[in-house]
């Protein structure tokens, strides 16, 4: 997608606006992106990423194998030029969530990770996952978004079924005990439909 703001940072692309203000993209491409990766995922809010553990060269080796591996890739959130989220993409067929499920032709994997805002914004959270799930479904090869958050992640789950996602049962990976659930092309735009429906009453 062209740049349309000139005031978008270099190497930002997908560029929305929506009520809340400009969101944006950018690979995690630096050291110093991965500095504030470590950062947020080895903080408490981060519990259920099981990455408190890790150390700086962990980090730096955890996304030098994402950025080597052509199933899987890694992404900076901006909200009018600050930093906000990460989003993490798989291929559910080389992942260790398809021993529980038959990955279909079209299924993306999707982690994200919101930081906390320095101020309340409403409807903060779901224009994020709004925002990446219309990132993702611009891939017309990209039919159905797969994710298995933790079961106990209580605050994802209401989040994610707004979104349009469907949850289907509960799995055992070796890491976690995850809820399993997809969202279709389909049911995420009706999703969007409804809502800017509702915004408008």
């Amino acid at each position: 997608m062209r740049l349309l703001n000139k005031n978008m940072k270099e190497n930002h692309f997908f560029e929305k606006t929506y009520p809340i203000g400009i969101f944006s993209l950018k690979e995690i491409s630096t050291q110093e992106d991965i500095l504030i990766l470590e950062q947020w995922l080895t903080s408490e809010r981060a519990n259920f990423w099981n990455m408190q553990h890790y150390t700086t060269a962990d980090f730096i080796q955890y996304y030098q194998d994402i950025k080597n591996d052509p199933d899987r890739s890694a992404y900076l959130g901006y909200l009018d030029n600050t930093l906000i989220f990460m989003v993490e993409l798989y291929n559910p067929k080389f992942d260790e969530v398809s021993q529980h499920y038959p990955v279909q032709k079209g299924d993306i994997g999707m982690h994200f990770y919101i930081n906390q805002p320095q101020k309340i914004i409403p409807g903060f959270s779901f224009t994020v996952i709004s925002y990446i799930l219309d990132f993702l479904f611009q891939n017309k090869n990209n039919q159905r978004v797969v994710v298995e958050p933790d079961k106990h992640n209580t605050k994802i789950h209401p989040l994610n079924t707004r979104a349009g996602f469907k949850y289907a049962k509960e799995i055992e990976l070796s890491y976690k005990t995850a809820l399993l659930a997809f969202c279709t092309r389909e049911d995420f735009y009706k999703t969007q439909l409804n809502e800017s429906k509702n915004d408008e009453k």
